[in-house]
């Protein structure tokens, strides 16, 4: 793993989250094998498990769907909002708060900035898909 200022630990560890064996580079470059635990961590069935339910449940909501219009009307807005906006602007915010320095006059402006951002658009991302299933489950024809 590769190290750099200011982290203490590797960002990836050598251990295979299933528990089976992980294959390792050695000190003169041959690869070979190291032996974790037999057994999967609880985390690893939580996690299998959760995915599991997230497929089917999706899958289950897919064939009742009518039609894709239905589909691409509530994510649509939402999605759009989300990945746009929301999801860079907060990955920035976390990213510039884990520094120990002082911020920049540069900094500061582009945090102000993506807290407006936020501001700005999670309300407009909940009126939007709001008006979306109204939209689609509310219409009278």
């Amino acid at each position: 793993a590769v190290e750099m200022e200011g982290l203490q630990e590797p960002l990836l560890s050598d251990e295979d989250p299933a528990g089976n064996e992980a294959e390792q580079t050695t000190d003169d470059g041959r690869a070979g094998t190291t032996s974790t635990a037999t057994n999967p961590s609880p985390s690893f069935w939580l996690r299998l498990s959760t995915s599991v339910v997230i497929f089917w449940s999706a899958g289950v909501l897919a064939s009742l769907v009518s039609s894709i219009d239905v589909v691409w009307d509530l994510l649509g807005s939402s999605l759009s909002i989300l990945l746009s906006y929301l999801i860079p602007a907060g990955t920035y915010l976390v990213i510039t708060k884990q520094t120990d320095q002082p911020y920049t006059r540069r900094q500061y402006w582009s945090r102000f900035l993506c807290w407006v951002l936020l501001l700005v658009f999670s309300p407009l991302m909940i009126v939007s898909t709001g008006n979306a299933v109204v939209n689609t489950f509310f219409q009278r024809n």
